[in-house]
């Protein structure tokens, strides 16, 4: 399991122009970007968009491709749950674009499968894998600004940590986020254009 060695104060966080309370997301039918949806529990779905060239390979040739790359990663970690990663469907969206959906059963099997950075767990785990306390992030409701540790009375809460280009959609309500986290109308937030996303969500 990947632990980060984050100094603390290297990523200052303080989010702005958050309006209203914080709200529960879900990911719409059509999506013309990736969306990673994260349940409470933290069971992991990701919807992957990507170009689709149908003069360089088949929609059939990409399902292979695809179902071998989760075949050698349970070969490479044959210590790994049967279902830690599932490839739900391959299914073409048009306008030249394909959508894999995979189905992760929680934050470590995603993070081992496409070495990113994925985080979700509570404070309390958090602070063990090396996040810093000191990091900041801002209320959505009202502004205020709060370090990690001054959150600890959150007990209920968990936080998600990534890098990932996506959009976020949380089950749960987004109490506060991280400087750059662009919050759409659908509730979800994306990473896009910062160094990493911060979501304390309860």
């Amino acid at each position: 399991m990947k632990k980060w060695k984050w100094m603390a104060g290297s990523l200052c966080l303080m989010a702005a122009g958050f309006s209203g309370c914080g709200q529960k997301s879900s990911v719409p039918d059509t999506l013309l970007r990736t969306a990673i949806a994260v349940t409470q529990k933290g069971a992991v779905t990701v919807y992957l968009v990507e170009d689709f060239e149908k003069d360089y390979y088949s929609l059939q040739e990409l399902q292979e491709m695809a179902e071998g790359e989760v075949t050698e990663f349970y070969e490479e970690i044959p210590s790994e749950e049967e279902k830690a990663v599932v490839l739900e469907s391959v299914e073409e969206t048009g306008e030249n674009r394909v959508k894999l959906i995979y189905q992760y059963a929680d934050w470590t099997a995603y993070e081992k499968f496409n070495e990113d950075v994925f985080f979700y767990g509570t404070l309390e785990e958090a602070k063990s894998q090396g996040i810093s306390e000191k990091i900041t992030l801002q209320a959505v409701s009202d502004g205020r600004v709060k370090t990690l540790e001054e959150l600890e009375k959150e007990k209920k809460a968990r936080l998600l940590v990534t890098d990932v280009n996506a959009d976020i959609y949380c089950k749960g309500r987004v109490l506060y986020a991280s400087e750059g986290a662009a919050r759409k109308e659908d509730g979800s937030f994306s990473a896009e254009g910062t160094e990493a996303l911060y979501l304390l969500i309860k």
